[in-house]
């Protein structure tokens, strides 16, 4: 099994605030898929770079 990152950049991003991503992981539950939070600006500098 493995579990997503998922992010997207403003057109132009050029730092780490451009970018929005889920913090933590996209998991699978039952017959379906759960976040485990709201995305906001700023939440991931791992997948960001």
């Amino acid at each position: 099994e493995s579990q997503s990152n998922l992010v997207m950049a403003i057109e132009g991003a050029d730092d780490l605030s451009d970018v929005a991503a889920i913090p933590g992981r996209i998991v699978r539950v039952y017959d379906g898929v759960k976040a485990s939070e709201a995305p906001w600006f700023g939440a991931s500098r791992h997948v960001a770079i």
